[in-house]
């Protein structure tokens, strides 16, 4: 296996060089991992995979397992790194009908490492579709009036990073299939639109959120609100504007201050408190 290691690790090495300096070689193991085990698969909000290569095997099974992928007609998979991560969804998503669509902003780069660690017979899987970044529209025409969700490789960061979630802002955008973020700051999450009050790298669309929200009604998929409901005054009018805008059996994913918590009452800008109790007025 030190052939094995080494023949890998040279070609990394030469390609991108930045994931080689992350890269740690256990010679007890059969795979290597990457620097503070920072190897992740998300679909949407939920990890399916967390951990190193190593235990990608055990953790991957475990964890697909919990997805229900029965409603689905297309898997977009962004930034699949080294290749292992496809390889096992194909493997135990056996049985699924949707197919795969993987994105990577180097297709080239990405087809030589399948083949550098033998996984070039998903080339000839009639289950997986292969595109970079140029090649939008053409994945769009795909996914229009189809059911899908994606996976993305978090362990990706700066540049790579925002590229690939600019890639699936583009799709949602030209699909419909919306997801905003309200209070976005510094962080959206991938592939939501970034709504705030002040501009900021992630910000697509500046409003204040204690007047009308500058979006159609029935139009969003997903609203992320994280502890930005404690600031709002005009609280009401802010949850009739999510409801008017949110499409019929769509996902608002709240996240705010206990009422006894002291994060609740030590910022001076919290206008309110909330409990169990405080979301069944709407």
């Amino acid at each position: 296996m030190k052939n094995y290691y080494t023949y890998n690790l040279e070609f990394i090495q030469k390609i991108n060089p930045v994931l080689y300096e992350k890269v740690i070689v256990d010679p007890n193991n059969t795979e290597f991992s990457t620097n503070g085990s920072d190897f992740h698969i998300m679909l949407n909000n939920t990890t399916i995979f967390s951990g190193n290569v190593i235990n990608i095997k055990q953790s991957i099974r475990l964890l697909l397992k919990e997805y229900n992928f029965a409603d689905i007609e297309y898997l977009l998979v962004f930034g699949c790194g080294v290749g292992y991560p496809l390889q096992e969804i194909m493997q135990y998503t056996t049985g699924y009908n949707f197919k795969i669509i993987c994105i990577e902003n180097d297709i080239r780069i990405f087809k030589t490492f399948l083949n550098y660690r033998d996984y070039s017979k998903l080339f000839s899987s009639n289950k997986i579709l292969f595109y970079d970044g140029t090649e939008i529209n053409l994945i769009c025409s795909l996914l229009k009036n189809k059911r899908y969700n994606y996976i993305k490789h978090p362990a990706l960061s700066g540049v790579q990073s925002d590229l690939y979630h600019k890639m699936l802002k583009r799709i949602n955008l030209k699909t419909g299939n919306i997801s905003i973020e309200l209070g976005c700051g510094q962080y959206a999450e991938f592939g939501f639109l970034g709504l705030d009050r002040k501009i900021t790298d992630k910000t697509d669309i500046v409003c204040d959120f204690e007047k009308n929200l500058p979006v159609k009604s029935n139009r969003i998929h997903s609203i992320r609100a994280l502890n930005i409901l404690e600031h709002i005054s005009n609280f009401i009018n802010l949850m009739n504007e999510c409801w008017r805008i949110l499409i019929a059996n769509s996902l608002f994913h709240i996240a705010v201050p206990y009422q006894t918590s002291l994060a609740a009452v030590q910022d001076p800008t919290h206008v309110r408190y909330f409990n169990e109790e405080s979301f069944k007025y709407f």
